[in-house]
Protein backbone atom coordinates (compact mmCIF):
# COMPACT_ATOMS: atom_id res chain seq x y z
CA UNK A 1 0.00 0.00 0.00
CA UNK A 2 0.84 3.34 -0.80
CA UNK A 3 -0.08 6.90 -0.22
CA UNK A 4 0.06 9.85 -1.89
CA UNK A 5 -0.38 13.68 -1.01
CA UNK A 6 0.26 15.84 -3.62
CA UNK A 7 0.36 19.62 -4.65
CA UNK A 8 -0.52 20.37 -8.35
CA UNK A 9 2.48 22.16 -9.99
CA UNK A 10 0.40 23.76 -12.74
CA UNK A 11 -3.44 23.64 -10.89
CA UNK A 12 -2.08 23.75 -7.29
CA UNK A 13 -4.55 21.25 -6.12
CA UNK A 14 -4.11 19.42 -3.03
CA UNK A 15 -5.44 16.01 -3.57
CA UNK A 16 -5.16 12.22 -1.94
CA UNK A 17 -4.55 8.97 -3.60
CA UNK A 18 -3.89 5.51 -2.08
CA UNK A 19 -2.45 2.84 -4.30
CA UNK A 20 -3.57 -1.06 -3.06
CA UNK A 21 -2.38 -4.11 -5.48
CA UNK A 22 -1.46 -2.00 -8.07
CA UNK A 23 -4.47 -0.04 -8.70
CA UNK A 24 -4.40 3.88 -7.67
CA UNK A 25 -7.47 5.41 -5.76
CA UNK A 26 -8.67 9.01 -6.14
CA UNK A 27 -10.31 10.19 -2.33
CA UNK A 28 -13.08 11.36 -4.58
CA UNK A 29 -13.30 7.57 -5.56
CA UNK A 30 -12.98 6.27 -2.12
CA UNK A 31 -15.68 8.85 -1.02
CA UNK A 32 -17.98 7.25 -3.54
CA UNK A 33 -18.55 3.96 -1.89
CA UNK A 34 -19.43 5.45 1.45
CA UNK A 35 -21.14 9.04 0.55
CA UNK A 36 -21.92 9.55 -2.98
CA UNK A 37 -23.61 12.89 -2.34
CA UNK A 38 -20.39 14.34 -0.77
CA UNK A 39 -18.10 12.46 -3.87
CA UNK A 40 -20.17 14.71 -6.43
CA UNK A 41 -20.05 17.48 -4.29
CA UNK A 42 -16.28 17.30 -3.50
CA UNK A 43 -13.67 19.45 -5.37
CA UNK A 44 -10.06 19.73 -4.51
CA UNK A 45 -8.69 21.81 -2.76
CA UNK A 46 -5.95 25.20 -4.82
CA UNK A 47 -3.04 26.63 -3.08
CA UNK A 48 -1.10 29.24 -4.51
CA UNK A 49 0.04 30.41 -0.62
CA UNK A 50 1.82 28.60 1.91
CA UNK A 51 -1.01 29.46 3.91
CA UNK A 52 -3.47 28.17 1.40
CA UNK A 53 -1.62 25.04 1.73
CA UNK A 54 -1.60 24.78 5.13
CA UNK A 55 -5.43 25.07 4.82
CA UNK A 56 -6.01 22.86 2.16
CA UNK A 57 -4.13 20.01 3.67
CA UNK A 58 -5.90 20.80 7.17
CA UNK A 59 -9.08 20.41 5.20
CA UNK A 60 -7.54 17.07 3.45
CA UNK A 61 -6.71 16.00 6.58
CA UNK A 62 -10.20 15.94 8.12
CA UNK A 63 -11.56 14.31 4.31
CA UNK A 64 -9.52 11.62 4.45
CA UNK A 65 -10.48 10.84 8.44
CA UNK A 66 -14.30 10.95 7.50
CA UNK A 67 -14.17 9.52 4.58
CA UNK A 68 -10.79 6.85 3.91
CA UNK A 69 -9.77 5.26 7.34
CA UNK A 70 -10.99 1.72 5.77
CA UNK A 71 -8.45 2.31 2.64
CA UNK A 72 -5.73 3.67 5.38
CA UNK A 73 -6.03 0.29 7.32
CA UNK A 74 -5.37 -1.64 3.97
CA UNK A 75 -8.91 -3.53 4.39
CA UNK A 76 -8.37 -6.09 1.40
CA UNK A 77 -12.55 -6.14 1.72
CA UNK A 78 -12.74 -2.69 1.27
CA UNK A 79 -10.57 -2.19 -1.97
CA UNK A 80 -12.41 -5.24 -3.09
CA UNK A 81 -15.45 -3.20 -2.91
CA UNK A 82 -13.71 -0.29 -4.67
CA UNK A 83 -12.56 -2.16 -7.75
CA UNK A 84 -16.06 -4.15 -7.92
CA UNK A 85 -17.44 -0.06 -7.65
CA UNK A 86 -15.25 0.99 -10.15
CA UNK A 87 -16.55 -1.90 -12.72
CA UNK A 88 -20.56 -0.37 -11.86
CA UNK A 89 -19.61 2.89 -12.78
CA UNK A 90 -17.65 2.60 -16.00
CA UNK A 91 -20.79 0.73 -17.19
CA UNK A 92 -22.87 3.42 -16.08
CA UNK A 93 -20.72 6.12 -17.16
CA UNK A 94 -20.51 4.32 -20.97
CA UNK A 95 -24.32 3.37 -20.62
CA UNK A 96 -24.86 7.30 -19.82
CA UNK A 97 -22.76 8.15 -22.77
CA UNK A 98 -23.86 6.06 -25.71
CA UNK A 99 -28.20 7.06 -24.30
CA UNK A 100 -26.69 10.80 -24.81
CA UNK A 101 -26.00 9.41 -28.86
CA UNK A 102 -28.76 7.32 -29.50
CA UNK A 103 -31.65 9.55 -28.24
CA UNK A 104 -31.47 11.55 -31.16
CA UNK A 105 -31.14 9.17 -33.54
CA UNK A 106 -34.13 7.29 -32.03
CA UNK A 107 -36.16 10.25 -31.95
CA UNK A 108 -35.08 11.12 -35.71
CA UNK A 109 -36.30 7.55 -36.59
CA UNK A 110 -39.38 7.79 -34.68
CA UNK A 111 -40.68 10.91 -36.83
CA UNK A 112 -39.81 9.13 -40.19
CA UNK A 113 -41.61 6.25 -38.80
CA UNK A 114 -38.67 3.53 -38.64
CA UNK A 115 -40.07 1.95 -36.03
CA UNK A 116 -37.58 -1.27 -36.39
CA UNK A 117 -34.68 1.27 -36.40
CA UNK A 118 -35.93 2.63 -32.79
CA UNK A 119 -36.69 -0.99 -31.08
CA UNK A 120 -33.17 -1.30 -31.91
CA UNK A 121 -31.63 2.07 -30.82
CA UNK A 122 -33.97 1.95 -27.74
CA UNK A 123 -33.14 -1.69 -26.71
CA UNK A 124 -29.43 -0.71 -26.39
CA UNK A 125 -30.22 2.48 -23.71
CA UNK A 126 -33.19 0.58 -21.82
CA UNK A 127 -32.22 1.04 -18.47
CA UNK A 128 -31.87 4.93 -19.06
CA UNK A 129 -35.33 5.44 -21.27
CA UNK A 130 -37.72 7.71 -19.97
CA UNK A 131 -41.60 7.33 -19.32
CA UNK A 132 -42.19 8.96 -22.86
CA UNK A 133 -39.09 7.18 -24.52
CA UNK A 134 -40.63 4.16 -23.25
CA UNK A 135 -44.18 4.70 -24.51
CA UNK A 136 -42.35 5.63 -28.10
CA UNK A 137 -40.68 2.34 -28.16
CA UNK A 138 -44.06 0.40 -27.13
CA UNK A 139 -45.67 1.74 -29.92
CA UNK A 140 -42.58 1.15 -32.03
CA UNK A 141 -42.59 -2.26 -30.92
CA UNK A 142 -46.16 -3.18 -31.99
CA UNK A 143 -46.11 -0.97 -35.19
CA UNK A 144 -42.61 -2.80 -36.40
CA UNK A 145 -44.48 -6.07 -35.68
CA UNK A 146 -47.07 -5.16 -38.34
CA UNK A 147 -45.04 -4.67 -40.75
Amino acid sequence: MEVDVYHGRKSFELGFEISFGGERYSLQTIMRVSDPIAANAYRKYAATTLEGVREGLEQLSAMVKTFAPRALRGEAEFFALLDEKKHTWSYEYALDVLAEQVRPMAESAFKRKEYSEVVELYGKILPRLTAAELKRLDISRVRAARI
